[in-house]
């Protein structure tokens, strides 16, 4: 399955990971600032309807972004474990979910897979900046595996939602 437009793209790999693609018209500096920075992901970081009350963020290999995510009715602690850091331009990272200590947690979806490895990267061309995000279900059954797939199609609305916040996001910061 592959979805484009001309500012994104979404594809599902055989191997059952997916690659999301994104343009933004900003320089790549000010897109790493604002995946790296508590005081922008707070803004935007995650899904349409949900806001972040706590962002936590350690940037170094074996450090953490720890976020508290809130809609009517709804709360949600998150966690990424950053692996690898190259700045402005890749960041490799485990997201999953977490308690309000920090620490990993069961997850809230029964059948989720705990686990997936992010690995972005930046690419600065043509007077913006593209990200790529290639994602895959980690330390997971068989079946949380095929769950992970069979909700692709899921993710890519969730992921949209959440780069429309990011780009609504951007037009404020941007000069």
């Amino acid at each position: 399955m592959s979805k484009s437009t001309k500012d994104m793209l979404f594809i599902s790999h055989g191997d059952g990971s997916f690659l999301f693609r994104r343009r933004f018209k900003v320089p790549r500096t000010l897109l790493w600032s604002v995946w790296t920075e508590p005081e922008h992901l707070k803004h935007w970081w995650g899904p349409k309807g949900m806001d972040i009350t706590h962002a936590d963020v350690q940037l170094k290999p074996g450090g953490h972004f720890h976020y508290n995510m809130v809609s009517p009715g709804n709360e949600m602690w998150g966690l990424f474990r950053y692996r690898e850091i190259v700045a402005p331009e890749r960041l490799v990272l485990v997201s999953g979910f977490a308690d309000p200590k920090g620490n990993p947690a069961p997850v809230p979806f029964p059948g989720w897979p705990s686990e997936m490895l992010n690995t972005m990267t930046l690419v600065e061309e043509d007077g913006g900046t593209t990200l790529f995000n290639h994602v895959v279900a980690i330390n997971c059954s068989d079946a949380e595996k095929a769950m992970f797939v069979e909700n692709h199609r899921s993710m890519e609305g969730g992921y949209g939602g959440t780069m429309e916040k990011l780009d609504a996001y951007l037009a404020t910061v941007t000069p």
